[in-house]
């Protein structure tokens, strides 16, 4: 199953390319792979599965609750289109 990685980083599903990587770069700073492996392990994976934008699609889907309704998981997904962690051209090349 997956992890929550947003969770673990601290942000919320949808956010941009940019606030990613900087909450990275804080958040290596704060646990230094010397100091803290267990953490730093944590923090790289989660890092390295939602920079790809389209492996941040199962962490979107798998952020929605039982309860959302079929709008608040369309919006997630418009959400991060318009901050850029979705490519358009990306997706819709996705079924050739």
């Amino acid at each position: 199953m997956y992890e929550a990685h947003y969770h673990t980083l601290g942000l919320t599903p949808g956010c941009s390319e940019e606030i990613l990587r900087k909450r990275y770069l804080e958040l290596v700073q704060q646990f230094p792979p010397e100091l803290h492996p267990e953490s730093f392990s944590k923090i790289h994976e989660a890092y390295e599965k939602l920079r790809d934008p389209l492996g941040a699609i199962p962490e979107l889907l798998f952020s929605t609750r039982l309860d959302d309704s079929m709008e608040q998981i369309i919006e997630i997904f418009l959400t991060a289109i318009r901050n850029e962690r979705l490519p358009t051209t990306t997706l819709l090349n996705m079924g050739e």
